[in-house]
């Protein structure tokens, strides 16, 4: 038994070990932390990394700053549909409270 926890207790640590991920991925500021999101869209190319920074900031609960990145995506291209739905989504916020009247109302419009 213990002959056979040896190998585990070695490769564990490795496997844990989160792969380095490329940081122009996203990211716009080297001081900001937030995780990695591919989320494909069909609006114009330069809104494409923007967005994705704006899809991470909601997942981290930043939604004062995500709504500021989707806000500023719509101003770039008022065609993309998905910054409007960021926007949206963003009212949500379905993991901390129930949406506001207000915010529905914002989120339909």
């Amino acid at each position: 038994m213990k002959n056979q926890l040896l190998p585990l207790c070695l490769v564990l640590p490795l496997c844990a070990h989160r792969p380095l991920a490329d940081d122009g991925d996203q990211h716009f500021d080297r001081s900001e932390k937030l995780g990695t999101v591919s989320f494909p869209i069909s609006c114009a190319p330069a809104t494409q990394k923007p967005f994705e920074r704006g899809v991470a900031l909601m997942h981290s609960f930043c939604y004062d700053e995500s709504e500021k990145q989707f806000k500023a995506l719509e101003h770039e291209d008022r065609t993309c549909a998905m910054a409007y739905w960021g926007e949206a989504i963003d009212l949500l916020r379905q993991l901390v409270n129930r949406p506001e009247e207000p915010d529905l109302k914002r989120g339909l419009e």
